[in-house]
This record gives C-alpha cells, sequence and structure tokens, in this order.
C-alpha cells in the first residue's frame, strides 16, 4: 500500500468504526471479562508443582502400604449427576433462592453505580460550596443506603438458605445409598442392601476410607461453595460489565479498554503464581478424614487399647498422621501467601496506578487546553469510585478461581464416594459381583451350590448347597476361618451371590444375633425393640414378661432408683422404668449383654434365628433356657456353638472341615454325644499312651533288676552250699 492511498483509506474506516463504537467497545468488554475468567484453569508447569509439593506426602501413604483410590475425573456425566442429585425434583427450593440471589445481585451492582455518582455528585457540590444541593444529595446517600442494606441482608440469607438446600439434596442422594431405608409407597418386603457395610469391606483399591468426611465436612463444604459462587462471579462480573459501560460513557471508552488490557495482561502473569487448588482441596479432605478416622478408632476400642497398654502405638499412628496433615498444610500456606501477594499488589497498586493515570487524564488535558471544567471534579470522583470497584470486582473474579477449583475438589470426592456407593450396591452397579439367583420364601433357607467368597477373593467353599424348612435347628461347626461367619453374611445379603441359587425368607423374618451384642445408648424398650421403632403391644406386660425369663428384671428395678435419685419427687408409681435412656455397653457385662440381645429375639419372634455365638458369655444352665425358649416360640435356630450341651437343641450339622469341603447332614444328639464321648475317651488314652509306655518300661526295668538279684542270689546260695558240702 502506498502512502498516498492511506488518506483514501483511513476516513471509511474512522467513520465505520465512529458508527459501530459502542458495539465494538462492549463486545472487547466481553471478550476482555471472558479471558480472564478463562485463565482459571493453572497451567501444567504449575500443576506439576503442585503434585510435586503434594509427592512425599503421597510417598509416605504408599509406604503405609495402602493403595490410593483411583480418582473420579469431572466430566460431563458427572456434571450431569451432581446437578440431579442437588435439584432431584421440580419441588426442589434451590433453583428458587438461585433466581432470588441472581435478582438480588443485579440489584446490589444497579445500587452501586448509583452510589458511585453520588459519590461524585457530592464532591463536587462541596467544593462549590452549594449546601442546598450537598444536604439534598446526602439524603438520597442516606436514602439510598436503606435498599442497599436490605439487599445485602436478604443476599446473605438467600446464600445460606441455597447452602442449606444443596446441602439437604445431597446429603439425602447420598443417604439414599449409604444407609438405605424401605420406600412407603414400595410394596415389595426386600430391604435395599446395607452398602454400608459392603462400602467398608470392598476391595482395597476401591475402598473409601473416611464415608464419615465425606458425608459431612466435605457435603458440607461443597454445598457452602457452590452456594458462594453467584456472589465470587456474577455479581463481581454484573460489576465489571456496568462499570465498564458507565465508564465508557463518562470518559474515554478507548482509555478503559485499554485499562481492561493492561488488567487482562497482569492476570496471565497470575496465571503462573497460582497452585492448584483443585488438588488442594482433595489433599486436605482425604488427609483430615484420615486423622478423624484414627481418632475415631481410638474411641471405640479404647478398653482393648488401655487393656493393652497400646495408647504409645496408637500416639505414634496419631502424630505420623497430624505430621502429615501439619506439612501439607504448611505447603498449602506456602502457595497461598505467594499467590494472594501478587494478587493483591497486582489488584490494589498496580491497576489502581493505571487508573488513576486514566482518570486524571481530561483533567490534565482541558488544563493545557486552558478548558475549565465545573464538572471536572465529580467526573473524577465518579470515575475514581467506578474503576475502584471495577479492580475490586475483577479481583474478586481472579480469587474466585480459587473457589472454582476447591468446588471442582469437593465435587471429585463425593463423586468418588458416591461412584463406589453404586458399586458397592449389587442391585444397582452392572459391574458387580452378583450373578447368582436370590429368591425369597419365608419357611425356607436353601444354599444350592453357592460358594463362599470373601470380598478379597478368597474361596472358604467352592460350592455349598443344603436346605433348612422352618422347625428345623441346624448346628454349624468348624474351626476358625472355615466359612461360618461367611455363611451367615451371605444370608444376611452383606455378601454377594456369585453364583448359584440361593433361597432366604424376607428380612423381617430373619433375625441375626452376634457374639458381640450391640447395643447404644437409648431408653430400655428402645434396646429391646431395635431396629424397629415403633412398639407393637399395647402395654409394657409382655416386655415385662421377656425380662423374667432372662432374668433381667433388675434392670426395671435399677431404672427406677435412677430416675427417683434424679428427682426426689417423683413417686414410684410416676415412672417408666423402660422410657430411661442409660449407656447399657458401658454399664453391662458382657452375659447381661448378651442376654439383653436375646430379648429382641423374643420380641420380634422370627421364623429363624442366627446365633453366631450369642451365648458364649452366659451361664449353661441360662444357655439351656434361651435356646428352650427361643424353640418354644417357633423359631428355627442357625446356630454357630462349641458347647456339647446345646448339640440336642439341633437336628441338622453343617460341619467345615477347614480345607473347603464340608458335610451336611442330620443330627442324632444322643448318638453323637454317645460318640463324642467315646472319641474322647480314646483320645484321652491315646493321650496316656506315652505315661503308660513309661510306666511299663520301669517296670520292664524293675522286672530285670528283681531278676538279675534272684540270679545273684542264687548262684550265692549254691557257692554256699558248695562249700558247706565239702566242708
Amino acid at each position: 500500500m502506498t502512502c498516498g492511498a492511506q488518506p483514501r483509506f483511513a476516513p471509511p474506516l474512522l467513520q465505520w468504526y465512529t458508527r459501530h463504537k459502542g458495539l465494538i467497545l462492549k463486545t472487547s468488554y466481553l471478550i476482555l471479562l471472558f479471558m480472564s475468567f478463562n485463565t482459571s484453569q493453572p497451567t501444567k508447569r504449575k500443576q506439576i508443582a503442585a503434585e510435586e509439593g503434594q509427592q512425599e506426602v503421597e510417598n509416605d501413604k504408599v509406604s503405609s502400604g495402602k493403595k490410593r483410590s483411583k480418582r473420579v475425573r469431572v466430566d460431563r456425566n458427572t456434571v450431569i449427576r451432581m446437578f440431579k442429585a442437588i435439584i432431584p425434583s421440580w419441588k426442589s427450593r434451590v433453583p428458587l433462592y438461585f433466581v432470588i440471589q441472581l435478582c438480588l445481585l443485579v440489584t446490589r451492582a444497579l445500587l452501586t453505580l448509583r452510589v458511585a455518582a453520588l459519590d461524585g455528585w457530592l464532591v463536587s457540590a462541596m467544593i462549590r460550596k452549594k449546601t442546598a444541593t450537598f444536604m439534598k444529595l446526602l439524603l438520597q446517600w442516606m436514602l439510598i443506603g436503606i435498599p442497599a442494606t436490605v439487599t445485602n441482608a436478604l443476599l446473605d440469607f438467600v446464600t445460606n438458605q441455597l447452602s442449606l438446600n444443596i446441602n439437604k439434596n445431597l446429603t439425602a442422594s447420598l443417604m439414599d445409598y449409604y444407609l438405605p431405608t424401605k420406600d412407603v409407597n414400595d410394596d415389595s418386603k426386600q430391604k435395599k442392601n446395607p452398602n454400608y457395610y459392603s462400602l467398608i469391606h470392598m476391595p482395597s483399591e476401591h475402598k473409601v476410607e473416611d464415608p464419615n468426611q465425606r458425608i459431612t465436612t466435605d457435603v458440607t463444604n461443597l454445598s457452602s461453595s457452590l452456594a458462594s459462587l453467584p456472589n465470587h462471579i456474577l455479581k463481581p462480573s454484573l460489576d465489571l460489565i456496568l462499570c465498564s459501560f458507565e465508564l465508557a460513557k463518562t470518559g474515554s471508552a478507548e482509555g478503559t479498554l485499554l485499562l481492561g488490557i493492561i488488567a487482562h495482561t497482569t492476570s496471565l502473569f497470575l496465571k503462573f503464581m497460582s497452585p492448584n487448588f483443585t488438588k488442594i482441596a482433595i489433599e486436605r479432605s482425604r488427609l483430615e478424614g484420615l486423622l478423624r478416622t484414627l481418632h475415631s478408632r481410638v474411641v471405640l476400642f479404647s478398653e482393648e487399647v488401655a487393656f493393652l497398654r497400646g495408647h504409645p502405638r496408637e500416639l505414634d499412628i496419631l502424630d505420623k498422621s497430624y505430621y502429615e496433615l501439619e506439612k501439607f498444610t504448611s505447603y498449602e500456606l506456602r502457595a497461598r501467601a505467594i499467590y494472594d501477594t501478587a494478587t493483591d499488589f497486582i489488584v490494589k497498586y498496580t491497576w489502581g496506578a493505571a487508573g488513576l493515570v486514566l482518570c486524571s487524564i481530561p483533567i490534565f488535558v482541558n488544563k493545557f487546553n486552558n478548558i475549565v471544567d465545573e464538572a471536572s471534579s465529580a467526573t473524577f470522583i465518579t470515575n475514581r469510585r467506578l474503576l475502584l470497584s471495577a479492580s475490586s470486582s475483577l479481583g474478586m473474579l481472579i480469587h474466585s478461581r480459587k473457589d472454582i477449583q476447591q468446588v471442582i475438589g469437593y465435587v471429585d470426592r463425593i463423586t468418588e464416594f458416591k461412584t463406589a456407593l453404586v458399586e458397592a450396591d449389587t442391585t444397582v452397579s452392572p459391574n458387580s459381583l452378583a450373578r447368582g439367583v436370590i429368591k425369597y420364601d419365608d419357611n425356607v433357607i436353601e444354599f444350592n451350590e453357592v460358594p463362599l467368597i470373601t470380598p478379597a477373593n478368597i474361596v472358604l467353599a467352592p460350592s455349598l448347597s443344603l436346605r433348612i424348612e422352618h422347625g428345623d435347628h441346624l448346628l454349624i461347626a468348624g474351626p476358625n476361618g472355615c466359612g461360618k461367619s461367611s455363611l451367615f453374611r451371605i444370608l444376611g445379603g452383606l455378601w454377594p451371590v456369585i453364583s448359584g441359587e440361593l433361597t432366604l425368607p424376607h428380612f423381617e423374618n430373619v433375625f441375626y444375633l452376634p457374639q458381640r451384642a450391640y447395643l447404644s445408648k437409648s431408653s430400655l424398650k428402645d434396646v429391646i425393640i431395635y431396629p424397629s421403632t415403633e412398639y407393637k403391644y399395647k402395654s409394657n406386660k409382655e416386655l415385662v414378661q421377656i425380662l423374667e425369663i432372662l432374668e433381667l428384671k433388675f434392670l426395671l428395678h435399677e431404672n427406677i432408683a435412677l430416675e427417683l435419685a434424679k428427682d426426689d419427687t417423683l413417686e414410684v408409681s410416676q415412672v417408666d422404668p423402660f422410657e430411661t435412656v442409660r449407656n447399657w455397653p458401658e454399664e453391662l457385662s458382657v452375659g447381661v449383654q448378651q442376654r439383653l440381645a436375646m430379648a429382641r429375639l423374643y420380641y420380634h419372634k422370627p421364623k429363624f434365628a442366627v446365633l453366631d455365638e450369642c451365648t458364649s458369655a452366659v451361664s449353661p444352665q441360662m444357655e439351656q433356657l434361651m435356646y428352650s425358649h427361643a424353640q418354644s416360640l417357633g423359631i428355627s435356630l442357625l446356630s454357630v456353638a462349641h458347647r456339647s450341651s446345646l448339640w440336642h437343641f439341633h437336628n441338622y450339622i453343617l460341619k467345615f472341615r477347614g480345607d473347603g469341603t464340608y458335610a451336611f447332614t442330620r443330627l442324632d444328639a444322643e448318638k453323637r454325644l454317645q460318640w463324642e464321648t467315646e472319641l474322647m475317651s480314646l483320645n484321652k488314652t491315646l493321650r496316656d499312651v506315652p505315661i503308660l509306655e513309661a510306666k511299663l518300661k520301669d517296670l520292664r526295668i524293675a522286672q530285670e533288676s528283681q531278676e538279675f538279684k534272684r540270679t545273684q542270689s542264687q548262684m550265692s546260695m549254691g557257692k554256699l552250699r558248695t562249700i558247706g558240702t565239702t566242708a
């Protein structure tokens, strides 16, 4: 292009720019805003630095023998599932509060512009010494403070309500898999899978070791962060857009655009200073959950640790976990300090200096051109206030990157937890190990070629077949680790049916009593009717009879005494001993706890009961009474018992040999006891064989000694006779 052609080309371009100046500048502002927001993801170099900053913590975890679980990528499907969990139906209040929050944010942004304009006019009226105008503007400034204050208060209230509703919906979505309950509209008698058990006993690569941390802390943090995102993103975005448009009206639009370019250029520098807040949020939550789990373990097994004097070892474990958390927190604080320092300097001083230059340009230009503008001070104050607001908004927008990355981290952990729950749900997950057939019959328990396999894929019995009808009683025997408890776990739905066919009663007709009775801090009635929440009788007469059978009526007397000691104005007739709340595991012996757990069986009266050494701590006489009364109630017993005195309560026996084989036959208790007596006699005889052999050896030695002595005596007598004859 020649120099002579440039003048002919320039005017049309300038004319086109002048005609479309507003649209071009507004589009440029939006592009700049998008580019500034698009720098939220850290660079590859910063991701590597963040990973290296955590490498020592990861190495410590791997060296301790724990395998890091695979992270779930936050993709489109993850976002959709999370959206459905947050807004489960159109009746949810989350969209309503979100719309109200948006309206309040727009209102606050408009009020901010109005306050900025009033500030400029107030300063202008004060400099020009116009008292009436100043007082009028001051009154407007104070009046506008009323809607501004109400808007801010409502915004805080709506944000908290939005966080609360997100928390409620997320928790309900997780608890529906973690602690499932039967739907009131579901006519099926089948209970949902106990995923809380399966989740903890999953293979190590899928196990979630801190479900309590994820359900409580992580859900709360995610809810709070999501509810605050509109404040951290939409509010500064609106302020930035409105302030930019307002600056374009009152000042140089091109200068405002230039200031935006400077802000975007400096924000690119901040991108290199930003650590990976996603990984930081994930790792911090993991370490906090691990420390909480270890403390919970000390509380749960406090008696065992105290008996073993194991507190120094537990302290070492806690110290190691706390050291990892402290070390990672130090790294996080250093990374945040560097990032915050760079951000504060650029936002407050670099952008502030550029804004002052932009605001002062019209004043210096008017001075050099000898132009007197009485509104220049008001324009300066207004533009300065708008620039401060825009600078603060852009700073909030840059800080919002950290909030977004933390949200991604919390979403990652909750998604990983939800995915593990779905995998644990054998009826929902398509990748479940369950391939067997499960049928329901309230009068039969039947295993048809069902293998006993642990979650660690250890085969205890390759194929188990047995059938127990209501009215039969099964005794299960065998060495430790042979599969006795595994059979009960499959029967209770805790372990999947890998293959074969399992026929079992519905949940209400099978009751399980473990060796360690589960009692919580609650009333005596709640302990007996557990897990039910509604009492099925009109009076407590039935419960009193149950306690009398188990010789537990003294608990009623203790409860009455406790209530009278609390309130001496009460009469004995006014006290309901079944409503007294006590910490039963700490106040009762193991034997009394087992008897109290047996009271649950008598209360519910199921058709089948699984007794897993649940009478090991009671006396033989009470044990006989407990089994006898259970059978009198029409309950079929499946028992693991080592005392031969209980054999006569059963008519079938399942004998595990410990090598994967078993024997299922009818049980003749008298004949088997006779065989057992003979076997014990033979075993005693066999044990006495070495002693008898030793005695026989001693007798033989004694016999040989006697024979030797007799021979010597005979020889001596012969010599004497010979001498006497010679003489």
